[in-house]
């Protein structure tokens, strides 16, 4: 899995990027962070979740 500085190093800073909470329909939620890439459709969303090293690694990411 990419790690935060590995999605950056090759796209470049996000567009924006914001914390929250993902996986609230199971048992153990847990902080992710999301990065927001482009402007105009499609679009990139790259979801990150923070490893037991402390580091954020890529989980999930879309196109729409």
């Amino acid at each position: 899995m990419m790690s935060e500085q590995q999605v950056i190093d090759t796209l470049g800073q996000p567009k924006s990027a914001d914390l929250g909470t993902c996986g609230q329909a199971t048992p153990k939620p847990w902080m992710c962070k999301t990065l927001h890439y482009g402007e105009f459709h499609p679009s990139l969303m790259i979801q990150l979740r923070m490893d037991q090293t402390g580091t954020w690694r890529v989980f999930s990411w879309d196109v729409f």
